[in-house]
């Protein structure tokens, strides 16, 4: 069975996306992090070591799930009683 190409840079975004999701909800969570703090995408991404594409994904994700408010180059913290 022929096993299907798989271009490393495709997982590795995936990878760095899915790390910059679960560290910023969890610094959000444990305060390290607060309500209305700034999180410009090239801090984040230095922070987390992450390239600045897969970084913007993961704001955007968080985003949607209402952690934080991102307006492409910057993300704050969102007020979890606001929802």
């Amino acid at each position: 069975m022929p096993l299907p190409t798989i271009d490393p840079r495709e997982f590795r975004d995936e990878v760095e996306e899915r790390h910059v999701r679960a560290m910023v909800k969890r610094s959000v969570t444990d305060g390290t992090l607060h309500v209305g703090e700034r999180l410009p995408l090239d801090d984040v991404a230095r922070w987390l070591g992450a390239a600045p594409g897969p970084t913007r994904c993961a704001l955007e994700h968080l985003a949607r799930d209402g952690c934080v408010q991102f307006d492409g180059k910057t993300a704050r913290v969102a007020d979890p009683r606001a929802q």
